[in-house]
């Protein structure tokens, strides 16, 4: 193999690569000390409004069984009469 066809063969081989993809971050931008924390690890708060876990259904056993009729009765909003 030539170093002609070395060349070449390289150049192919980045011809389909998007430049903007591969430097938008650097390893150096992403280095926990320089951050002065690992960003992996801030985690993730849930939203204050969220209360799934308050309701029936949520584990296994609860969607098996199925909400019992005082579940579903407690669930409901009366309707309003002038």
């Amino acid at each position: 193999m030539s170093t002609e066809n070395a060349g070449d063969s390289a150049t192919a081989a980045t011809e389909g690569i998007n430049p903007d993809l591969t430097s938008t971050a650097g390893f150096e931008d992403l280095d926990e000390d320089r951050l002065g924390q690992d960003p992996l690890e801030e985690g993730m708060d849930p939203p204050e409004d969220w209360s799934a876990s308050d309701r029936t259904g949520t584990t296994a056993r609860e969607q098996r069984e199925g909400e019992s009729l005082d579940e579903k009765l407690d669930q409901e909003i009366p309707d309003e009469h002038p």
